[in-house]
């Protein structure tokens, strides 16, 4: 990798500190740090970087807890310096196996609870490392919250169907709720997993929140990588029901409408945005004919003939990533939504 291990020591140790001053401002206290994204997955595999992520927090207070995967290097590492390391029940390692692990859809939400707060570090250097953990660290009431600002970006996933306890998109967007991105805070909404339903919940929310940028989400089951949907068709043909027990079959989403609508968002930008921050990505040509086609069909058809101006647009994101990895990734989709880049 790109940094050395002093260096990658040297990084988190400064993250830390500037985490534990917001922390300290805001009358809360760093109790563990936790790597994140594509950083959290390298030191579950890779036990120099994991010695030089617990060597930063032994050298900065060792009475922090490392949080790491289960099985993961991470884990070893922390303990061997006399940390306290807890494991992480819900997150997997890209291209790790397959096997689904159940989690409580009671769970907490991600943001740490009280007198808790996270480093959020990354291995990538698109930026400055230190800067950009303190934009995006969030802790009670440190959480990126700035004061004053009113815009919103709106992101959106759906609700669990098919049988399952869990859907992805929702585990990851709800990570995102309240954080500022490039001056808007996020809003978030959880869709229902109807075909009749959940166009008029996302536009009852736009119409409500006025957003700057919309960024829908559902679940790609087979998905190993998170897709940025180019292009929605008008038709709905499920293979199952929704969650209404309805199924339709080559139905026009919009009767009269367009056979298709091209994504609001800028998909090859997103796409190196994801890449550069080491999350797996692809640009998908479809975005099947489910729920979650005929949920971005209507946002483009709304946005398109109500709200030209606004960026607008949809990703499928994978049940193998952890929840953090893909809501950083939809952090950098949001960000450059908002950045003004025009859609490819």
């Amino acid at each position: 990798m790109a940094r050395s291990s002093d260096e990658i020591s040297a990084d988190v140790r400064e993250q830390i500190g500037r985490l534990d001053a917001i922390a300290r401002a805001e009358g809360a206290a760093l109790r563990h740090v936790k790597p994140h994204g594509a950083l959290y997955n390298l030191a579950a595999r890779d036990r120099g970087v994991a010695d030089a992520i617990s060597r930063a927090v032994a050298q900065y207070d060792p009475a922090l807890a490392v949080v790491g995967l289960a099985g993961g290097r991470q884990i070893d590492s922390a303990r061997a310096l006399g940390l306290r390391a807890p494991r992480a029940r819900c997150s997997r390692i890209p291209n790790a196996s397959p096997r689904r692990r159940s989690r409580s859809s009671n769970a907490a939400p991600g943001r740490p609870s009280a007198c808790t707060a996270t480093a959020l570090v990354r291995s990538n250097s698109r930026a400055p490392c230190a800067m950009r953990c303190v934009r995006r660290a969030w802790t009670c009431g440190a959480s990126g919250r700035r004061a004053g600002v009113t815009k919103r970006v709106l992101v959106t996933g759906f609700e669990p169907f098919g049988g399952e306890d869990l859907n992805a998109s929702w585990e990851a967007v709800r990570l995102l709720d309240g954080r500022d991105v490039l001056g808007h805070r996020v809003a978030i909404r959880r869709l229902s997993c109807v075909f009749d339903r959940c166009a008029d919940e996302l536009i009852e929310a736009i119409e409500s929140i006025d957003p700057a940028a919309v960024i829908a989400t559902g679940v790609n089951l087979d998905g190993s990588a998170m897709q940025i949907e180019r292009v929605a068709i008008n038709l709905d043909d499920a293979r199952i029901a929704d969650n209404a027990q309805v199924r339709p079959v080559d139905r026009a989403i919009v009767t009269g409408g367009p056979v298709a609508y091209f994504s609001g968002l800028p998909v090859k930008a997103i796409a190196r945005d994801l890449t550069a921050a080491q999350i797996p990505v692809a640009v998908s040509n479809s975005a099947g004919t489910y729920v979650c086609n005929h949920l971005f069909f209507a946002l483009m058809h709304y946005v398109t003939t109500r709200r030209p101006e606004l960026p607008a647009g949809f990703l499928h994101v994978p049940p193998r990533l952890e929840p953090e990895l893909v809501a950083e990734g939809l952090y950098l989709a949001a960000e450059r939504a908002l950045s003004g880049a025009r859609a490819e």
